[in-house]
């Protein structure tokens, strides 16, 4: 929760733009990639994308530091390219994922 906090605070001090959706501080992509990737070392690691049938005006996008354990999810609207924060935190698991069965198939 306080990294929360600072990280959105850091980003509100240093950005040279700001814009706010709903009371949540969103940025320029590079101004937030650069922020996250300097104080944190974290990099991408998982995108998450709206149905195909849907225009992909937002994407999820999760950015972790496997090192430290640290990550940082933003929402990422490539139209005005900006990532507002969204949520961050100080440790994670990784989960399996479940094997993929095709539609119709019997267990």
């Amino acid at each position: 929760m306080l990294r929360g906090l600072i990280t959105g605070f850091v980003l509100l001090l240093f950005s040279s733009t700001v814009v706010f959706a709903q009371n949540v501080p969103c940025f320029p992509t590079v101004d937030f990639e650069r922020l996250i990737k300097k104080q944190y070392e974290e990099q991408k690691a998982w995108m998450g994308f709206p149905p195909s049938t849907q225009a992909q005006e937002r994407v999820i996008i999760l950015y972790e530091n496997e090192e430290t354990r640290s990550w940082t999810i933003g929402l990422f609207m490539p139209k005005k390219d900006i990532i507002c924060f969204i949520a961050a935190g100080s440790d994670f698991i990784h989960i399996e994922p479940k094997p993929v069965t095709k539609k119709g198939t019997k267990l």
